[in-house]
C-alpha cells in the first residue's frame, strides 16, 4: 500500500492592510473590510512592499472596500497556525476562518515568482464568508525598472478587479470553484457563489448544472453535483472516475468545495473512499481516502465510491 499527501504552497510574508475609502463612518460600516498580503519565496521584500501598495491603492479607488482593522493580530494569528509553525504554509480555509474572527469580507492573497528574467504575479480574492475564491487573475512581465514594476503592478490590480461580475448572469470562462451550467440555449457559462445566491429562483430553472470547477496552474475539470454511487473499479472506470491527480485535488479544496457545493444544491464529499480511474497493477487500483487525503491501493473488485469528473468545456453546448 502507497500513501502520499498533497502539501499547500502558500508562504505567508506580510499583510498589507487597506486604508479606509469614503467621508463618513456610515459609509465605513457598508463597505467591505478587506486584507492584501504578499507571498513569493526568495523575491526582493521591496517588489513585495510595491505591489501590494499598487493592489492596496486599486482595490481602495475603487470605492467598494473598507479598511482592515487590527492587521498586526491578524498576521500574528497567521503566523499561529500549526500548518505555519511546521511547513510556512497556510491554507486557504485556515485563511478564511482567521477573516471571520477579524472581521475581514475577502483576502486578496498576491504571490510573485522569477523566472527567465520576468515576474509572475498571481492574485486572488477569497470570500472569507464561503472560503471560496470568488476573483482570480495573474500577469507576467519585466520589472526591470521602477516604471515597468507600477505598470506590471497595476495590471494585476486592474485585472484582479476585473475578476468577477455582479451580474446574475455568467461569463463563458470557468473560474475556480464556479458552477458549470447549461441554459436553454445550449450555452455554457459559469456562475460564482455570490451571482447564483443573487439569482432569482425562478431565473435558476433556465440552467442545467453540469458541476463545479476546480482549477490550478493552467489545468481545469469539473467535478459533478454528486456521487454515481459505489462499485468495482472496471464500473468506477466506466463512469467517469477521476484521475490520480484530479481526485487528490479534489481532497485539497474539499472544504471550499464542499461549501459550494452547498450553495448550489449540490451533494457535498464524503470522508470515504474514492475511486480514481488508474491502475495499480493487474489486480489493484488507486483510490483516495477523502477524510485524510491519503493516496493507497485496494482489489479492483472492492465497492469504493465515485464522485466524476469532465472536461470544462467552452461556451458551446457539451
Amino acid at each position: 500500500m502507497c500513501a502520499m499527501k498533497n502539501t499547500i504552497l502558500i508562504t505567508i510574508l506580510s499583510i498589507f492592510g487597506l486604508f479606509a475609502c469614503g467621508s463618513s463612518y456610515a459609509q465605513e460600516q457598508a463597505k467591505k473590510k478587506v486584507a492584501v498580503y504578499m507571498t513569493g519565496n526568495g523575491i526582493d521584500e521591496a517588489y513585495k512592499k510595491v505591489i501590494g501598495a499598487k493592489l492596496v491603492s486599486a482595490i481602495t479607488e475603487s470605492g467598494e472596500y473598507a479598511a482592515v482593522e487590527r492587521t498586526a493580530d491578524f498576521l500574528a494569528a497567521l503566523s499561529a497556525e500549526n500548518d505555519y509553525q511546521t511547513s510556512g504554509e497556510v491554507r486557504d480555509s485556515q485563511i478564511a476562518k482567521l477573516g471571520q474572527k477579524f472581521g475581514v469580507r475577502y483576502v486578496v492573497v498576491a504571490d510573485v515568482s522569477e523566472l527567465f528574467d520576468e515576474y509572475f504575479i498571481a492574485a486572488r480574492m477569497i470570500n472569507v464568508e464561503t472560503g471560496l475564491v470568488e476573483r482570480a487573475f495573474d500577469t507576467n512581465g519585466a520589472a526591470s525598472s521602477m516604471a515597468q514594476l507600477i505598470s506590471l503592478s497595476k495590471d494585476v490590480a486592474s485585472g484582479l478587479l476585473k475578476g468577477l461580475s455582479t451580474s446574475p448572469r455568467g461569463t463563458n470562462h470557468p473560474q475556480h470553484l464556479s458552477l458549470c451550467v447549461m441554459d436553454r440555449n445550449g450555452k455554457i457559462q459559469y456562475l460564482t457563489t455570490e451571482q447564483w445566491q443573487n439569482m432569482p429562483e425562478s431565473a435558476k430553472l433556465d440552467y442545467t448544472k453540469k458541476g463545479v470547477v476546480i482549477s490550478e496552474n493552467g489545468e481545469s475539470f469539473f467535478v459533478e453535483m454528486r456521487d454515481r454511487g459505489e462499485g468495482d473499479w472496471y464500473w468506477a472506470y466506466n463512469n467517469s472516475a477521476p484521475a490520480k491527480w484530479q481526485l487528490e485535488l479534489i481532497w485539497k479544496y474539499k472544504n471550499p468545495l464542499n461549501n459550494a457545493l452547498r450553495i448550489f444544491g449540490g451533494v457535498q464529499i464524503d470522508n470515504l473512499y474514492y475511486w480514481t480511474n488508474e491502475s495499480y497493477d493487474s489486480s489493484a487500483a488507486w483510490y483516495v481516502d477523502m477524510s485524510s487525503g491519503i493516496v493507497n491501493a485496494s482489489y479492483k473488485t472492492c465497492a469504493i465510491r465515485v464522485r466524476a469528473v469532465a472536461a470544462v468545456p467552452g461556451s458551446s453546448a457539451m
